[in-house]
């Protein structure tokens, strides 16, 4: 429940020419976990989740990789993980 927070915090830290631009999906999703009964179907929360929210995630998670130091792990790094 406290990712989206964070993924706010760090969207505006690197990228704050777009402040507001996880308006949607983040009014979203905090409805969707300030409706869902942790006892209850998922239905509940999921219902929130519109194909603009699916969209605006998916743009949020594409700024904040092209700022990130990462990269693929290689299958022989995956498999020695493992």
């Amino acid at each position: 429940m406290n990712l989206p927070a964070e993924i706010i915090q760090t969207l505006d830290q690197e990228f704050p020419h777009q402040s507001g631009a996880h308006a949607h999906w983040s009014n979203q999703v905090n409805r969707g976990f300030m409706e869902q009964n942790l006892n209850g179907r998922w239905d509940t929360f999921s219902k929130f989740i519109d194909q603009h929210t699916l969209s605006y995630l998916s743009l949020s998670a594409d700024l904040l990789q092209s700022k990130a130091n990462t990269s693929l792990l290689n299958e022989t790094t995956l498999q020695d993980t493992r």
